[in-house]
């Protein structure tokens, strides 16, 4: 995975550690896989308790940490 993937305004998040990313006016899990388009289409509240808006490394981290459980 690399920060290419996503355009310059991307913004990453996980909630209840489930990785996100809001990106293109659109919502995207990331799976083992890549992308996978949310049902869910709204921005996360990042006051909602379990919601974290992160930087690119701290994300990727937690997407792998996600991924391994």
């Amino acid at each position: 995975m690399t920060r290419s993937m996503f355009s310059r305004e991307a913004r990453f998040f996980t909630v209840e550690s489930m990785p996100l990313v809001w990106d293109d006016s659109q919502l995207w899990l990331m799976g083992r896989e890549g992308k996978i388009l949310s049902p869910d289409q709204e921005l996360p509240w990042t006051s909602a308790p379990g919601t974290a808006e992160l930087t690119w490394e701290p994300w990727v981290a937690a997407v792998a940490e996600y991924w391994q459980r």
